[in-house]
C-alpha cells in the first residue's frame, strides 16, 4: 500500500532540493513585504522632497543671477560715465598744460636773445 500513495517524496524528507525563484520571492514578500513597502514609500517622499527644493534652489539660483546681472549692468555703466567724465577732464587738463607750457616756453626765448644782447 506503500507503493500506492499519491505523492511520492523525494529522499530527503519531502524538501525540494532546488526552491523556485517564485516561492523565494512569494517567502521573501511575507516576511519582508510591509517593511520594503514602507521602504519604498519613504524613498519616493524623499525623492519628490529632493525634486521639489533642487527646484527651489535653482530658481533661488536663477533670481541671484539675474539680480547680480542687473546690479553689475549698473555699476558698470556707472564706471562707464565717470570714465567718460575722467577722460573729458583730462582732455582740458592737457590742454590746459600745452597752453601752459607754450606760454612758458615763449618768454624763455625772449630772455636768451635779451642774456645774449646784455653780453655784447
Amino acid at each position: 500500500m506503500a507503493g500506492s500513495s499519491p505523492q511520492q517524496t523525494n529522499p530527503t524528507n519531502g524538501i525540494q532540493d532546488k526552491p523556485s525563484a517564485d516561492s523565494i520571492d512569494q517567502v521573501r514578500d511575507l516576511l519582508f513585504g510591509a517593511q520594503m513597502r514602507a521602504v519604498d514609500a519613504r524613498i519616493q517622499a524623499l525623492e519628490e522632497r529632493m525634486l521639489q527644493e533642487t527646484a527651489a534652489i535653482r530658481a533661488m539660483l536663477q533670481d541671484s543671477v539675474k539680480g547680480l546681472d542687473s546690479r553689475l549692468s549698473t555699476e558698470l555703466s556707472s564706471v562707464t560715465t565717470r570714465l567718460q567724465g575722467d577722460k573729458m577732464d583730462r582732455s582740458a587738463l592737457a590742454a590746459g598744460l600745452n597752453e601752459l607750457a607754450n606760454r612758458i616756453a615763449g618768454p624763455q626765448a625772449s630772455p636768451g636773445k635779451q642774456e645774449s644782447d646784455l653780453k655784447g
